[in-house]
């Protein structure tokens, strides 16, 4: 009785567990139904009727019968599987606690014996034999579930392969149907041929995702089956030894056998599954690609060490050898991943706790005497200079230590489109917000960006949206938001937009002495707005939904991100398909970004090198590419930085920094060239000597003379090799060195050398590129 109601408990507790694994399957299965109601040509196409694709549609309707009865057999060996599966394991549970009661009768049976217990021998002995009848009769049970919770394990294997040919069966006829639909669109010039032609791509895409996550479902199933025969064999020879009867030892050694062998041939399922599930992952990303019409990528096979380093300096600020060499391994794909899912590492443990905007006292209004009142001013000021050199430092020293490079590459290309200056806004605590949104939605949504900026203190602010009320509206921040923030100049509006944007926005202000966003109504204008032909009470919050709607805007962003990776001047094809992977995952950045990184075109040679490095990139790059990370003095790194012509917290005007040729003049070089040697010889403090420590990344290089250490730095400072003449040069430059073992001991000569042949090497013209 005990038994019957232990087995009906674990099928009710193993139904809960069995749901959760048929809701997967029964996802793939009902993907197909999805698909066709997503993504087939809507009728408004221009299509005359559906007659000619009758046949298609009836093979498809037929195939996906045959899928979806397939898929309730295969949910009926998935819920025999999980209760037979459960009460094996129970029995074998109880089975080993019915081996230990043995054992202790065994035990208290031989410590009588011992100690000349007699009177206690009979009872000893008929307890022991009571033990013994129950063990064997929990074993037999045993041995007759785990052969049940075999068969099922073996009927789901099966299952699974037949639902998997039905399933192929059904999305090849949907693909016929979807097909035959978008060559009529297209040939019929209807306007929804573009998605019609998505359509199939999105369904290869389905069948591609189909393709990598059924190996991986088969091979947790077929791993829970050799774990489950490891664990029936294991218990069956340990009964075996205590054993005493000759056909039962027999029996359990041949169970035995029989589990091992199961084992084996799952074994081999898994191997196998791990294999198919490997080789499928790889052809997802250019299905995703093309699914989300997206820029054509580039063959894994090209992926190479140089391209690595590219990878690496244009999506982050550069890195050591060693860095490169890891994501080089990773190959192409895996590599983007980890730069552009940079959520998953933990960020640099950076702490900066800013001040909020000291107030003056009310009563220094009343003081008489100006001197007292401005050094009352002055004393206010100077905290809040100190405080904006310490936000522009506390943010360059996460660029050089973070191993989140991308976040705040992404966050200096935010500072830069979405410009404010520290001199207009003069509050360094709304300052900082505004770089912790541009850090949050670093690689997130662009459209959540948007909506953050017009709540953005700091930019309401810089742009007098604080003056911007009802009855008298201020364009600023309108205008700048259309021409310079989401749709470009003169893209898709008219004059009377900017004044009808300006007024959506009135009443969007901010709490000085706070600094928090404040929505003040009394100053908004609540009457109807006409924006882009669209009517309504719009506020600032429908304005960012408006532009999210139209084209223009994608293509903007698009564009931006580009010329900011990649080059100038891209071609209108390239930006489209970048564009439309931005429409198609609603702004989310993410996914476009990693079309970006991984596409031919982003490893082209009119990409690789063609960028001229900003100070930011130029300083923060060298720091991370010798390795620097402790003791640097962030205070010189900001005033080297500021010699150059870029100063965080401070662009040129609205319009943000002019990246390219616009850092590189006669003043500007020389200012570059200073300050790099400068900072290499005495910007950091590591190992007890002054400057950049050169001599501990050439040690971990593992050189042993010139022409090695000339190498390997060439490798860390330069996407390129030097031409044979160049680097003899530097050979000659460096000189000869003593034997690697000496090096040690003559540290304090040789760190200087080793500066020398740095700042010259990243003097050169090729180390000004990225």
């Amino acid at each position: 009785m005990g038994t019957t109601s232990g087995r009906a408990a674990t099928m009710c507790t193993c139904l809960s567990w069995k749901t959760v694994r048929a809701g997967v399957i029964a996802a793939l299965c009902l993907l197909a139904v999805w698909t066709a109601r997503s993504f087939a040509v809507p009728a408004e196409t221009g299509l005359e009727d559906d007659s000619p694709f009758a046949k298609a549609e009836s093979e498809w309707t037929d195939a996906r019968a045959k899928e979806l009865a397939a898929s309730e057999d295969y949910d009926s060996y998935q819920m025999s599987h999980a209760a037979a599966r459960e009460i094996a394991r129970s029995e074998r549970q109880r089975v080993d606690r019915e081996m230990q009661r043995v054992k202790a009768a065994e035990s208290a049976l031989k410590a009588a014996v011992d100690a000349k217990r007699e009177s206690e021998l009979d009872a000893l002995r008929a307890e022991l034999d009571e033990r013994w009848t129950t063990f064997r009769k929990a074993t037999d049970q045993m041995l007759e579930d785990s052969r049940i919770s075999t068969k099922a394990s073996e009927e789901v294997l099966i299952g699974d392969a037949d639902i998997q040919a039905k399933m192929a069966l059904s999305r090849e006829a949907e693909q016929r149907l979807l097909e035959a639909k978008a060559a009529a669109a297209e040939k019929a010039n209807a306007p929804d041929a573009l998605n019609a032609r998505l359509a199939v791509k999105q369904l290869e895409l389905l069948r591609g995702m189909e393709a990598h996550q059924w190996p991986i479902l088969r091979g947790h199933w077929a791993a829970e089956f050799v774990d489950d025969a490891h664990q029936a064999a294991s218990l069956a020879k340990k009964i075996e030894e205590m054993e005493t009867d000759a056909e039962r030892k027999k029996a359990l050694t041949q169970f035995a056998a029989e589990q091992e062998t199961k084992q084996a041939e799952t074994a081999k399922v898994v191997a196998e599954t791990q294999k198919r599930a490997a080789a499928a992952e790889p052809k997802l990303y250019a299905l995703r690609a093309a699914a989300h019409g997206g820029l054509p990528l580039l063959p894994p096979e090209e992926w190479d060490y140089a391209k690595a380093r590219h990878l690496l300096v244009r999506a982050g600020f550069g890195g050591t050898p060693d860095e490169v060499e890891k994501l080089h391994k990773m190959g192409l794909y895996k590599a983007v991943d980890y730069l552009v899912e940079y959520y998953r590492q933990p960020g640099a443990n950076i702490a900066f706790d800013p001040v909020p905007p000291l107030r003056g006292d009310p009563l220094h209004a009343r003081m008489t005497v100006r001197t007292m009142t401005d050094r009352a001013v002055s004393q206010r000021r100077a905290v809040e200079r100190g405080q904006v050199g310490a936000l522009r430092q506390a943010w360059l020293r996460r660029m050089v230590e973070s191993p989140r490079p991308l976040q705040d590459k992404l966050a200096l290309f935010w500072h830069g489109l979405f410009a404010s200056q520290d001199s207009v806004v003069q509050n360094s605590y709304t300052l900082h917000k505004q770089i912790q949104l541009f850090r949050e939605h670093a690689a997130g949504n662009y459209g959540a960006m948007l909506y953050g900026i017009v709540h953005d203190p700091a930019m309401l602010r810089y742009l007098d949206n604080n003056q911007n009320v009802k009855g008298q509206p201020n364009e600023n921040l309108a205008r700048e938001i259309l021409e310079l923030f989401s749709m470009g100049v003169d893209q898709g509006y008219t004059e009377k937009d900017i004044i009808e944007a300006a007024r959506a926005l009135t009443g969007y202000t901010y709490d000085d002495a706070t600094g928090a966003f404040q929505y003040v109504r009394a100053l908004h204008d609540d009457t109807e707005k006409t924006i882009f032909g669209q009517s309504g009470n719009w506020t600032g919050d429908d304005l960012v939904r408006l532009i999210l709607e139209r084209p223009e805007t994608s293509a903007f962003i698009a564009k931006r991100l580009f010329e900011y990776f990649a080059r100038q001047d891209p071609e209108p094809e390239i930006i489209g398909s970048l564009a439309t992977v931005l429409r198609v995952n609603q702004y989310d950045l993410e996914p476009m970004l990693k079309n970006l990184f991984m596409s031919a075109e982003f490893y082209s040679p009119r990409t690789m090198g063609s960028q001229i490095k900003s100070p930011v990139e130029l300083v923060v790059g060298m720091y991370r590419d010798l390795g620097v990370r402790q003791g640097v003095n962030y205070g010189a790194i900001d005033g080297s930085i500021q010699q150059m012509g870029m100063q965080l917290l401070e662009p040129p005007d609205v319009k943000g920094w002019r990246y390219g040729r616009a850092w590189i003049n006669s003043q500007r070089l020389f200012s570059r060239y200073n300050a790099t040697a400068s900072l290499v010889r005495t910007g950091a403090t590591a190992g007890g000597q002054t400057g950049a420590d050169v001599f501990a990344l050439v040690q971990k290089g593992g050189c042993q003379d010139a022409s090695q250490v000339v190498d390997f730095l060439v490798k860390a400072c330069l996407l390129r090799p030097l031409t044979p003449e160049k680097r003899a040069e530097l050979v000659n430059y460096l000189g000869e060195l003593p034997p690697a073992p000496e090096w040690e001991a003559k540290r304090a000569e040789l760190l200087p050398r080793l500066q020398s042949l740095v700042v010259l090497m990243i003097s050169t013209p090729e180390y000004q590129m990225l």
